[in-house]
């Protein structure tokens, strides 16, 4: 049940990220192909692959159910966190579970099921955990969907309709996009620490982050699941050694928190993912 659920969830996010530049009837009708396909591979790798009978079946379709229609509606910053960790929470619930009811669980026994387990957290590591990773640094950075610093009237405060998530556009996009369309320097040091300054001359920044971050994670993971611990080890040090020249010039030590924090978020999530596949 395990994972199917995490297998679902990956598909879904997937599916959601590359169908949002869409019109809205062009993405309803490929999100709802594409949501028939996942029925179908749910069914007969629940049944009869991973033996994770119809109430697991059920269940892990019911989550993926709700996780996606969570992802349409529009959200700010706090909501994507709270709703990333709810999933996260199911998804351990429903590993206990699965240890105590004597099912293929992601023991040593359940190799399809690990595999199955970490096709899934690798789809949701990618690019849909970029969205979470950008929201956590948007929040300690204190600014809104738009990037508006909240309450201390330096910028313009958010009007009631941008506050609320409405858009004038078919389709509503998520708070990562927001971020990274809006505050490219959030984006790039939150999924995963590309360079983040440059913007009051006009120039636009490399949106690195958003490969660099998802990469990482992958890496990260896959590491885990070899159980190369020095290389990862090694990994880890490099991007600070790497970051170093850049923070250290920066006098406020901002810098230095926003690396943290979005470095912690990321590694926090591969560590997570690497967790349900190798434990």
């Amino acid at each position: 049940m395990t994972a199917l659920l995490i297998l679902l969830l990956g598909a879904v996010s997937l599916a959601l990220q590359a169908t949002a530049g869409r019109p809205e009837g062009s993405r309803r009708t490929v999100l709802l192909l594409t949501g028939g396909g996942l029925v179908v591979v749910a069914v007969l790798a629940g049944l009869f692959l991973l033996g994770a009978g119809l109430v697991g079946t059920a269940v892990a379709l019911a989550g993926a159910a709700a996780w996606a229609f969570a992802n349409l509606r529009p959200a700010d910053e706090r909501t994507v966190v709270v709703r990333w960790g709810a999933m996260i929470l199911v998804v351990v619930l429903c590993a206990v579970i699965d240890a105590f009811s004597g099912g293929h669980g992601l023991g040593p026994a359940g190799t399809i099921d690990r595999v199955t387990a970490g096709a899934g957290a690798l789809m949701l590591l990618t690019t849909p955990a970029n969205e979470p990773v950008a929201a956590v640094l948007a929040l300690a950075r204190g600014a809104d969907v738009a990037g508006r610093v909240r309450g201390d009237g330096s910028r313009k405060e958010a009007t009631e309709s941008e506050a609320d998530g409405a858009s004038t556009a078919p389709e509503s996009p998520s708070v990562a996009h927001q971020v990274e369309r809006e505050t490219s320097s959030a984006t790039a040091d939150a999924s995963g620490g590309a360079e983040a300054d440059g913007q009051d001359d006009g120039v636009p920044s490399l949106h690195g982050g958003r490969w660099i971050g998802p990469l990482e994670r992958v890496l990260l993971i896959l590491l885990a699941g070899a159980g190369a611990n020095a290389a990862l080890a090694a990994i880890i040090a490099a991007k600070g050694v790497i970051r170093f020249p850049e923070i250290s010039k920066d006098a406020s030590g901002l810098k230095a928190e926003e690396f943290l924090i979005g470095s912690l978020t990321s590694w926090t999530l591969a560590v997570l993912g690497a967790l349900l596949v190798v434990a």
